[in-house]
């Protein structure tokens, strides 16, 4: 079902989970609350029903849709999930940045703007980025991509990033991608992409 949330009740509220807490460290608009629960910065069509992206909830039981170098990272578990029957926990005790990447999302020429969200909950300060990547229809990437960090809180937390989508993209990929080193983990469910 499309919705017009523009300073209406946020979607976390209307969850009833807790508000969200960020860290902006990349070029997209961040989906901000004020004390009251009420959203800041969004103007956007958003699909709660439906999402371009492949097995988006991880309601396959496996990774279905998604590509990783580094799988052990990436295990998708039935317990301690926000919907469904499964959600991916991911976890880095390697040097270096891990990733998840989703299937190959086309863009209509038509389609302006985009707003990633997911359900995600983990140790508290945990770092991943939402990151999108733009391409081509050569396969050349756009930039700058669309990179935000967000920080784990120990409950289920709504996480959504708006941002505009450069000319000429023909399709994007999105990118689940956790900080090295730091121990703990991230569960992250309910993966949507909406375009407008």
């Amino acid at each position: 079902m499309w919705g017009i949330f523009n300073n209406s009740k946020c979607l976390n509220c209307l969850f009833g989970i807790p508000e969200i807490n960020y860290i902006h460290t990349g070029n997209g608009t961040i989906t901000s609350y004020n004390t009251s629960g009420y959203q800041n910065n969004m103007n956007v069509r958003f699909d709660a029903s439906s999402s371009n992206i492949i097995n988006n909830g991880f309601e396959s039981g496996n990774l279905t849709g998604w590509t990783t170098s580094t799988p052990l990272n990436f295990v998708v578990i039935n317990t301690d999930k926000y919907d469904g029957n499964y959600c991916v926990q991911i976890s880095n005790k390697s040097a270096s940045w891990i990733a998840l990447t989703s299937n190959k999302i086309p863009v209509p020429i038509e389609k302006k703007k985009l707003v990633l969200s997911a359900f995600f909950k983990g140790i508290a300060n945990k770092k991943m980025d939402f990151l999108v990547r733009f391409w081509s229809w050569s396969g050349v990437e756009i930039t700058p991509n669309l990179d935000v960090g967000i920080s784990a809180t120990p409950k289920w937390t709504l996480g959504q990033v708006t941002g505009n989508i450069p000319t000429g993209t023909a399709y994007i990929t999105v990118v689940l991608s956790l900080q090295p080193t730091v121990a703990g983990y991230i569960n992250v469910d309910e993966v949507y992409m909406g375009l407008y």
